[in-house]
């Protein structure tokens, strides 16, 4: 070897394996280069995927295509029970679907029946409850049933009666003083009537309605689990307007640690329709909303807002983080039990985006 000539069996290894390994002269099967992209990166930002641009509102139209698309009949049967399951919240699918339907098809396929199953399947609670639920959804607010019982006694009074007769004219003198204070009495006047209720002797009309009076609690009872629940009224312009008292407190340490608590109030009103007030305390702090039924009464409690704000900072020893006034329409017009109903109308969708 002279100065830095390369030795001639590793120049001849060179030379022959180019494209080979120079530990062992093994020659390797060519690999080209690959090729980077041809366009820049600001080229290709404008193609990004962003999302549908167009939304729009549900309509039957749609719906009927998103049952096609999973394999079901696009006819009205399942176009119900689609609407349905949106206006509760729960998610869409075949198989959900096709249970759903079913189970309605065995409690008789009336809408009430299909809104019943609905509402519990959304709450996870077992549908063997089903009558009593439908009899809370169809019979209105608690007192009007009650007033309805009343009248029943009066028309066919019996001595058996007397006792129930002077409960309902107790029950009637409720809810013109102090809520609170009257919030026991309201409590112990159901469960005198449950009591009572069991009394065989009883003409078929008086009997009917207490079978709907008892469906009714049986399903306050099944949809108040945890909580505590007052049906009441208050007396304006000698009418007794119903109204609805619901405390949900979590009995886990966290979060009684931080003195969580959730009270909804409902009210019928005289002129302002039914008003629902949902108050939530954690640790200092006090949230609010409002939800009233038209967009003209939701004017008139944003115009007062801020005056609102400063009376609940001044006598409350909370201090209000959030206080809102939504328009909710007929989502929540029976009972503050219930869940929220949306207005299918009113859920969007992205066009072409199942």
């Amino acid at each position: 070897m002279n100065g830095s000539a390369v030795p001639e069996p590793i120049a001849r290894n060179l030379l022959n394996n180019l494209n080979g390994d120079l530990r062992t002269g093994q020659k390797s099967t060519y690999v080209p280069p690959v090729q980077g992209p041809t366009t820049t990166l600001e080229e290709l930002n404008p193609r990004r995927f962003e999302g549908p641009k167009y939304f729009g509102y549900h309509s039957d139209s749609s719906l009927l295509a998103r049952i096609a698309q999973m394999g079901l009949a696009p006819n009205g049967v399942n176009l119900k029970v689609v609407q349905e399951m949106l206006r509760y919240g729960l998610p869409i699918g075949f198989a959900s679907v096709e249970a759903l339907k079913s189970r309605w098809k065995q409690n008789g396929s009336s809408p009430l029946a299909l809104e019943g199953l609905v509402l519990m399947a959304s709450l996870g609670i077992s549908s063997g409850k089903l009558d009593s639920v439908m009899q809370l959804l169809s019979g209105g607010p608690l007192s009007h049933q009650l007033a309805r019982l009343t009248m029943a006694i009066k028309n066919g009074l019996s001595p058996q009666l007397k006792d129930m007769e002077r409960l309902l004219q107790n029950y009637w003198r409720l809810g013109s003083g102090d809520l609170q204070a009257e919030g026991k009495l309201f409590q112990q006047f159901y469960g005198d009537l449950r009591r009572m209720a069991a009394n065989p002797r009883m003409s078929p009309e008086i009997a009917q309605e207490l079978a709907k009076l008892e469906g009714t609690m049986e399903a306050q009872r099944l949809l108040s689990v945890g909580a505590i629940y007052v049906p009441f009224f208050l007396w304006r312009d000698k009418l007794p307007l119903p109204g609805e008292l619901l405390v949900a407190k979590d009995d886990s340490p966290a979060a009684q640690s931080a003195g969580f608590v959730q009270l909804n109030l409902a009210i019928e009103t005289k002129n302002l329709g039914r008003i629902t007030v949902g108050l939530t305390l954690l640790r200092e702090t006090l949230s609010c909303h409002v939800d009233v039924q038209n967009p003209h009464v939701q004017q008139l409690f944003q115009s007062k807002i801020d005056l609102l704000r400063a009376r609940l900072n001044l006598k409350s020893s909370y201090t209000v983080s959030s206080l809102q006034c939504r328009d909710v329409g007929q989502a929540r017009t029976i009972s503050i039990l219930l869940p929220k109903r949306r207005d299918v109308r009113r859920i969007g969708r992205a066009i072409g985006v199942m």
